[in-house]
């Protein structure tokens, strides 16, 4: 729809987003239980923000 499919990579599990370029993963954790938070781990990079 915008043109950008191949710009990105969608992962259904775990649900991520990665940027082709970059490589930079925007991570979906606690969409069904908030309580999940507790157990997500990043192999690589940091957390840049986190919405509850």
């Amino acid at each position: 729809m915008l043109g950008v499919d191949e710009e990105f990579w969608f992962m259904s599990y775990p649900l991520k987003i990665v940027y082709n370029r970059t490589k930079t993963a925007f991570h979906f954790y606690g969409i069904d239980d908030p309580f999940k938070l507790n157990s997500a781990k990043i192999a690589k990079g940091y957390v840049m923000d986190l919405l509850v």
